[in-house]
């Protein structure tokens, strides 16, 4: 009985591991995608780059590790989460250095 209890216990615990592990959500870092975070460089194709793996990979969480990242118009997908760390800032790149915003969507 003993022993029956035992392997309960451990195709219990074999279970509960590779359901956590298939549920983890992968995390994206925008500097693994070319973001520089220095306040300078514009990063809207690092950020959309890692939002796109993410969403490719079924979801997951873009990360923004500490630093000043400049953008443009990010485009957020469906299960996607941005985790800013702390000391991250995220600001608006300045249109009038030759980048630019999409167009604002039309009410539905």
């Amino acid at each position: 009985m003993k022993r029956c209890t035992a392997l309960l216990v451990l195709i219990v615990f074999i279970s509960s591991v590779v359901s956590a592990q298939q549920t983890a959500t992968p995390f994206f870092n925008i500097r693994m995608y070319g973001a520089t975070g220095d306040g300078k460089t514009v990063d809207t194709k690092a950020i959309n780059d890692a939002i796109d793996a993410a969403a490719k990979a079924g979801g997951g969480t873009v990360f923004f590790p500490a630093g000043t990242y400049l953008s443009y118009s990010i485009h957020l997908k469906s299960n996607i989460s941005l985790y800013l760390d702390q000391g991250c800032r995220l600001l608006a790149a300045d249109s009038s250095a030759g980048g630019r915003y999409d167009e604002a969507e039309r009410k539905r």
